[in-house]
């Protein structure tokens, strides 16, 4: 095998091509047309005197000498891209870098909505992607670079990720103002005979967490409305006589619509966190957004 320094670029497509198996996503990821990357795979082939990935249906099915560079040449490619990263200075007030951040809806306004506002500044040319946050493919999001950081609880963190605590979360019982309930915290009987609203992340559902505690207790509410997202429930609260279990700094947003109380049972409350790659850990464009979000969590 004859390489140049022309030829060098070709591994990164074949490392790209080796992870898709699929020239219309792997050149879309690359940013070339599909014939630009079909010719470079025919290059490739040249080089490396092997046909690296055949047809196989509507995949591409590699080789077995495919199979043995993927993971050497990954490992290569990350070590080049981690040398040129380190010696780029970062300065955020000219940078711009897009960082990519997925996270629950309620962590993105909770949290980086503060963020955000305080890079409009400070770092009037960088842009932030929020996405939403799907925790089991998080850690593959990340080895890939589609992600720069995930924020979601501690449960959910991957288990390789580097990951610093942001927000360590309570809940409260949220109701409108001048409810019929009245403004005094409510009794164990009281909770559990009010109309719920119920936030069911994986759709649909009438019982969780809270359900769960109650059933300890030999005590049960009634859910009324279940809702996919914690958003929801507050522009639901605010116009209707339900009440809801809701995080206290998404209630806290909303002081002047809501009433919130302590729950009359304990409740074990969650942490959020933010987590990143390893390989990520010193580079400075990372660093520095790193203290932007510590420095929003000891402000609050």
């Amino acid at each position: 095998m004859d390489i140049s320094r022309d030829d060098l670029p070709l591994l990164a497509s074949l490392s790209i091509l080796l992870e898709e198996r699929n020239v219309t996503r792997a050149a879309k990821r690359l940013g070339i047309s599909q014939p630009a990357l079909s010719t470079q795979l025919a290059r490739l082939r040249d080089l490396f005197g092997d046909p690296l990935l055949v047809q196989s249906g509507r995949t591409m099915v590699p080789t077995e000498r495919a199979f043995a560079l993927q993971a050497p040449l990954s490992k290569k490619l990350s070590e080049l891209d981690q040398l040129v990263r380190q010696r780029i200075a970062f300065d955020p007030a000219s940078s711009i870098k897009t960082f990519r951040i997925a996270a629950p809806d309620y962590v993105q306004v909770v949290l980086f909505t503060p963020l955000i506002k305080s890079l409009e500044n400070s770092a009037p040319h960088i842009r932030i992607a929020m996405l939403t946050a799907e925790p089991a493919r998080a850690w593959p999001d990340m080895e890939a670079d589609h992600i720069d950081f995930l924020a979601t609880s501690r449960q959910l963190t991957p288990e390789n990720a580097v990951a610093m605590t942001l927000l360590d979360e309570t809940f409260v019982l949220a109701q409108r103002k001048r409810h019929p309930l009245g403004t005094d915290p409510p009794s164990l009987e009281g909770f559990c005979a009010a109309h719920h609203i119920l936030v069911s992340t994986t759709g649909g559902s009438f019982s969780g967490p809270v359900d769960n505690q109650l059933k300890k207790l030999g005590r049960s509410r009634h859910v009324a409305v279940s809702v996919p997202s914690f958003l929801i429930a507050p522009q639901i609260l605010m116009q209707s006589d339900y009440v809801a279990v809701i995080p206290e700094s998404l209630a806290n947003l909303y002081r002047k619509e809501l009433d919130t109380f302590p729950l009359p049972f304990a409740m074990p409350g969650f942490s959020i966190a933010l987590s990143w790659h390893a390989k990520r850990e010193n580079e400075p464009a990372h660093v520095w957004l790193r203290k932007q979000a510590s420095f929003l969590k000891f402000a609050r």
